[in-house]
Order: structure tokens, then C-alpha cells, then sequence
């Protein structure tokens, strides 16, 4: 099996050739999705206009409290 880890939009538009080629030869892969951008138009778009398949993971990290500055 293959993954192909994919985080910023121009990593999923080079890797689309990539992506079709594993569909097309029925090589066994999944996609995961770093979650770099969190809104729809900073990559899912990008997934459904190259009419990718949905990735199978996003990685997320809980997100800490910014530390308050003293001074």
C-alpha cells in the first residue's frame, strides 16, 4: 500500500497525476491530508475540481492556548 501525504495546494495539484495513475492502475493507496488549511476554498476545492478522491485521514493536532506576553 502507498500513501500519499499531501498538505498545501500545491502538493495536491502536482501529486493529481500521481493520484490518477495509482486509480488507473489499480495500485493500492490512500491519501493523507496534513490539514495545513482549514477552510474549503484552501484545498478541498483543489480535491473536488482535479475530481480527486476524498482523502482517507487529516492529521489534526489539538491546538494550545497561545502563551499571554508579559512585559
Amino acid at each position: 500500500m502507498i500513501a500519499i501525504i499531501l498538505g498545501t495546494r500545491p502538493e495536491i495539484i502536482k501529486m493529481s497525476p500521481v493520484i490518477r495513475s495509482c486509480q488507473k492502475k489499480g495500485v493500492d493507496f490512500f491519501v493523507l491530508h496534513t490539514g495545513q488549511h482549514y477552510s474549503y476554498e484552501m484545498d478541498r476545492v483543489f480535491f473536488e475540481e482535479l475530481s480527486l478522491p476524498r482523502q482517507i485521514s487529516t492529521l489534526t493536532l489539538a491546538q494550545k492556548a497561545t502563551p499571554s506576553r508579559r512585559g
